[in-house]
This record gives structure tokens, sequence and C-alpha cells, in this order.
């Protein structure tokens, strides 16, 4: 082989060479002066998604939402950091399902201000009803909208003494369980964080339980609702609403 042609050979080889390290410095993260790599923070505007998985009908709480940087140009109804007031959208209703990170669309929520927001809240075969409650009854501010609650009832039952007397006997009652609550006199969101007392609640139940609630109204009886966890199994308000509507069952 001549020596033009180990020349060329060789300088193929450097070019190569050379061009493998350059790729290897183009590919590697940057570093900051005491090498760390250096993440670039992804660019684009912030739109409102949800935080966690969400099912149809829910009401949004402030911690169900957050900012997500949207790397491309934001679709219609895409609500936009810059464009947007998140107070507006807590206590919505999301009319579908939602995944976590998937972006809340303007179009797809029913706002607390407008007309028909608590018929759509409600579920299929569903009633509103309100009732009266006090601090005590209401657990002194600390039930909100979108919590679950039982329904206890206490009045007096006659009952024969000895003397063949009738003698009221005070007796207490569940009856209503897992119910959700849609409102607070007329809140229906949980924009105020500091404890507010209510004189009324307004309860999601099926039209048995209405006509319980509406009977209670007319005892000497005191109403009272039991927080419930929200780790408790739905099944109980699932076979409510199937009461409410065979249909859908």
């Amino acid at each position: 082989m001549s020596s033009r042609k180990i020349m060329m050979l060789l300088a193929a080889l450097l070019i190569a060479v050379g061009a493998i390290v350059l790729a290897r410095q183009a590919l590697k993260p940057a570093a900051d002066e005491n090498g760390m790599p250096v993440v670039e923070e992804p660019k684009g505007p912030q739109v409102l998604v949800a935080a966690r998985d969400l099912s149809a009908g829910s009401l949004l709480r402030e911690s169900d939402m957050k900012w997500q940087t949207w790397s491309e140009e934001p679709k219609e109804h895409m609500l936009v950091k810059e464009q947007t007031n998140v107070d507006d959208y807590v206590g919505a209703l999301s009319r579908g399902a939602l995944r976590a990170g998937e972006p809340i669309m303007g179009n797809r929520v029913f706002r607390t201000h407008e007309q028909g927001f608590l018929s759509a809240a409600l579920a299929p075969g569903m009633r509103a009803i309100s009732l009266k409650i006090t601090p005590v009854s209401g657990l002194a501010g600390l039930i909100f909208p979108g919590d679950h609650v039982d329904v206890i009832v206490a009045h007096n039952v006659p009952v024969p003494g000895a003397d063949g007397q009738n003698r009221d006997r005070r007796v207490s009652e569940t009856i209503v369980t897992n119910t959700r609550v849609l409102a607070l006199d007329q809140k229906t969101d949980e924009k105020v964080t500091e404890p507010k007392i209510a004189d009324v609640a307004t309860l999601e139940v099926n039209p048995k339980d209405a006509e319980k609630i509406a009977l209670i109204a007319d005892w000497n009886s005191t109403v009272s609702l039991v927080l419930r966890s929200l780790t408790d199994n739905l099944a109980e308000m699932d076979a409510a609403r199937a009461a409410a509507n065979p249909a859908l069952e």
C-alpha cells in the first residue's frame, strides 16, 4: 500500500474519531460549576390540569388542580395561567372523568355561579334537599361541600310507664348514610378556608331518603351530621343511587 493511501486512511480515521468525540460532547448534559448535570426547565405556557384522577361529577377542590407546563400551543378552552384565576374553578363540577395531568377544559366544567349548576351536580335519580343545622350538629363549621356524611336524628318516643301513663324517651337513629354535601347555606365551594358556621345544609339523597328528611322537619327533633372518612367504601352510595334509579343497574 502506498504511503499516500496510508495517509488518507489515517486522516479518515482521525476525522471519524473526532466526529464521535464531538457527538458525545453534544449529547452530554450540561453541568454546573460543581459538575452536577443541569436539567433544563421545560418551556411553554402553564395550563391548569387535574392533580389526580377525577370521576365525572366531581366537585373540584383546590388540591385537585395544579399548573403544568404545556409544550404545545394551548388548545381552545384550555385554562392558561396568565388568563385564569384558579379560585373561579374551586367548587366547579367536572362534567366528565379526568386523568391526572389531563388539562381541565373550560367547556367541560360547570362553575358554581352558572345556572343549572346544582341540578348538574346531582347524580341520575338523586335529589337535593336542605335541612337546618346548628353549630354543634354541623360539626362547628368543619364540614365542607363535597364531604360525605351520615344524618342522625334524635327525637322523643312515647313509652308506656308502670302506671299506664306514656312517658317520652329520647332516642336517636341514623336515617341517611353516606350522603354527599352539595352546599352549606348557599355556598358550594371551599374558597373560604376558615371554618364557617352554616345554618342550612343541602344534601344529595335518593327519593326515599328525601322523604325521611322532609318528615323529620315536623318532629321535635335534633338533626346531626356525622362526617365520614374519605377512605370509606362508596358501595353504600352506589347502592343508594341504584335504589333511586333501578334503570342504572
